[in-house]
């Protein structure tokens, strides 16, 4: 008992939880976006902007909780550029793997285009917060 009470006060759950928490303002602030501007760009780039600000205050606050070590605006900069990164790896794999060389994955999983897309998207995904963590954990939010 005492070790799921631990779990669900760590900081992996907080993590997922907060995660779950900025997937869900990501996809709300989206589709009311886009129904307000009609703009797939511009919804897009409104419900990243309100996600990463969400998801930037709540791994500083309640995920890492870290004090002043360095100045928000560092932390902010730093959490933003590995966002970006990570976005910009991600839309090179899709490229490359959805858009220039489908068969490369739907020949080593016996998958057509479109499960192969969803296949790729997890995989992205997995990477995505686990890389996500690492980097606000080790790098951005990390305590002396």
């Amino acid at each position: 008992m005492k070790s799921l009470k631990k779990l669900f006060q760590g900081e992996v759950f907080s993590y997922l939880f907060f995660g779950v928490l900025t997937t869900l303002i990501f996809i709300m602030a989206k589709m009311l976006a886009y129904k307000l501007l009609k703009s797939g760009l511009m919804s897009e780039i409104i419900a990243q902007a309100l996600a990463i600000i969400f998801a930037f205050l709540t791994n500083k606050f309640f995920v890492f909780k870290t004090s002043q070590k360095k100045k928000t605006y560092v932390e902010f900069f730093e959490f933003l550029a590995t966002r970006l990164l990570l976005t910009f790896l991600a839309s090179l794999a899709n490229w490359y793997f959805i858009d220039q060389n489908p068969h490369l994955l739907g020949k080593i999983f016996a998958t057509n285009k479109e499960a192969t897309v969803l296949l790729l998207t997890i995989i992205l995904q997995v990477f995505t917060i686990v890389s996500n963590y690492l980097f606000s954990k080790f790098l951005i939010f990390k305590k002396k």
